[in-house]
């Protein structure tokens, strides 16, 4: 009976498909520097990465970080994008880490002057159609948050 309990448990997905993005700006005199971290189910994350590569592959214990890592960047980059003033933002791939049940993917942006900024994401709607995207937007003492929802792909906030 215990068998089936926990077997019936590692099958479970949640009903709800929700991500959170958020967008960090410091700055000190001409020091800038964005931090952009993505955390979403990672189960989810492993069904959109494995459709986008065409392959079955275990995102939390996959034995090769590198080639995880690069797929799941590759993924990132075609549904995910920061632009300001109309440019897209540069960032540096900062490192994917799993706590629990997330995954948590990373950027750095230094020496950037941001202004009016677009967040475009459509993270995992190739997978869920109900999925629901949370942004917090962080630039000193000046926090919002705001959402999307599939199919809408885009927000803007002003730093």
């Amino acid at each position: 009976m215990a068998l089936i309990c926990l077997t019936g448990l590692s099958s479970f997905r949640h009903p709800y498909h929700v991500a959170v993005t958020t967008l960090d700006y410091t700055f000190k005199g001409n020091a800038r520097h964005l931090k952009v971290e993505y955390r979403a189910f990672y189960h989810d994350m492993e069904d959109a990465v494995n459709k986008f590569a065409k392959q079955e592959m275990d995102i939390k214990n996959h034995a090769d970080i590198r080639f995880r890592d690069s797929v799941v960047y590759a993924y990132m980059a075609k549904h995910f994008k920061v632009m300001s003033d109309g440019n897209v933002v540069i960032c540096s791939k900062s490192g994917i880490q799993f706590k629990d049940e997330y995954i948590y993917v990373n950027y750095d942006a230094r020496g950037v002057q941001l202004g009016k900024v677009k967040v475009i994401n459509s993270v995992l709607y190739d997978v869920e159609k109900n999925q629901v995207n949370m942004f917090h937007f962080n630039n000193g003492s000046k926090k919002e948050s705001g959402k999307i929802e599939y199919p809408l792909q885009e927000i803007e906030y002003q730093f």
